[in-house]
């Protein structure tokens, strides 16, 4: 915290000289003088009032600076632009020629500036959800992206294995094992495992778009393994598949695949 205050009350109270000043606060001449100078251009008065703390104060002399990115950012119509970039043949470089025709020359800012606001901009309008997980609700399954190698110490024999995890949406409880493949056995006996090692059985299994849960990819009514779809009828529970390549619809399963890949 700069010793503004001590300084004023140096100057303005005691009355002492700038040199005076800076050696009774130990405070560099230069500084006293540009605390003299930036109080003298501020709208306060001597004495201060009580409602003013330190920081306050400071605030006054030292305002915040609003940076040139900023301040050309208000004057840029990126809501347009974003529109204009969706049209055939439409390129930023296009666009801020055109811009600098509108614009005065002395408000310019330079061609890599632009396009990193207008960036900015675009990530501004990604939305997301946070999502509320209720106990019992739903479990996230998926599959480790490395595998792990086994080493039979009698035959010297060395096989790489699947890491199979599921996870409770509400308390993050996770199940984990190794499997042979990801097949459909595989991928069954280990939901069958992971129920009994849980105690009890979600309404909802959230998984990926694997061959073994899914025949048919869709964004909208994905196609369910048979052999799959009959274990969730027989636990009474329903399948749910995660859109491709959208990590956010499993965050549980892809949280816990990274705490074990660690």
């Amino acid at each position: 915290m700069r010793k503004i205050r001590d300084v004023l009350t140096c100057l303005f109270e005691k009355r002492l000289s700038e040199r005076a000043a800076s050696k009774y606060t130990g405070i560099n001449r230069k500084t006293v003088s540009d605390y003299k100078a930036r109080f003298a251009l501020s709208t306060l008065s001597w004495p201060l009032s009580e409602e003013i703390d330190d920081d306050a104060l400071e605030q006054a002399l030292y305002p915040t600076p609003v940076s040139a990115a900023r301040q050309a950012c208000k004057g840029i119509d990126f809501a347009a632009i974003h529109i204009e970039m969706r049209k055939k043949g439409a390129t930023l470089a296009v666009l801020f020629e055109e811009w600098c025709e509108v614009t005065p020359p002395d408000e310019h800012i330079s061609y890599s500036q632009f396009c990193r606001l207008y960036n900015a901009f675009k990530k501004s309008l990604r939305i997301s959800l946070r999502q509320t997980h209720v106990d019992g609700e739903a479990a996230f399954v998926d599959y480790a992206g490395p595998t792990m190698t086994v080493h039979d110490a009698q035959t010297g024999i060395v096989r790489s294995v699947q890491i199979f995890i599921g996870v409770l949406g509400g308390s993050n409880y996770t199940f984990c094992e190794a499997t042979w493949s990801q097949k459909s056995k595989d991928w069954i006996e280990s939901h069958c495992r992971m129920f009994e090692f849980f105690g009890g059985v979600p309404r909802v299994v959230v998984h990926d778009n694997l061959k073994s849960a899914v025949t048919k990819a869709d964004r909208l009514s994905p196609i369910i393994n048979e052999s799959y779809s009959a274990l969730c009828r027989y636990y009474h529970t329903h399948p749910f598949a995660a859109r491709a390549y959208r990590p956010k619809d499993k965050p549980k399963a892809e949280v816990s695949v990274l705490i074990m890949e660690r």
